[in-house]
């Protein structure tokens, strides 16, 4: 979930080529969740994690072992602390099952 705190793309993917570079892993990176008042900056979610797919697709046809979960997608603005960022336990029990499918869509969790 890097960006979270800065929504700098260049930088996301500078991380992520860093990452994959120079580690043989399968890197699941996550769309951020939406965020609101009083977060500053919060209206650049959307436009950062619209970014997101175009890169992980470059490191894919590259050959490199990279996967997308989107936490974007399962969590509101009402699932958020009052600080706008962080969530409540609700949330964080979704982001939860989001990042163990991830896993597991992956072969790192093999259901039982």
């Amino acid at each position: 979930m890097s960006g979270a705190n800065g929504f700098d793309a260049k930088e996301r993917d500078l991380l992520i080529e860093t990452i994959l570079c120079n580690f043989s892993v399968h890197l699941i990176v996550a769309a951020i969740p939406p965020q609101c008042p009083p977060r500053d900056g919060f209206e650049k979610v959307g436009e950062y994690n619209a970014s997101l797919p175009t890169a992980v697709a470059k490191f894919k046809a590259a050959g490199k072992k990279i996967s997308i979960v989107d936490m974007s997608a399962v969590l509101t603005t009402e699932e958020l602390l009052p600080d706008g960022v962080h969530p409540n336990k609700r949330g964080m029990g979704k982001m939860a099952e989001v990042w163990f499918q991830g896993l597991r869509n992956v072969g790192f969790v093999v259901k039982k």
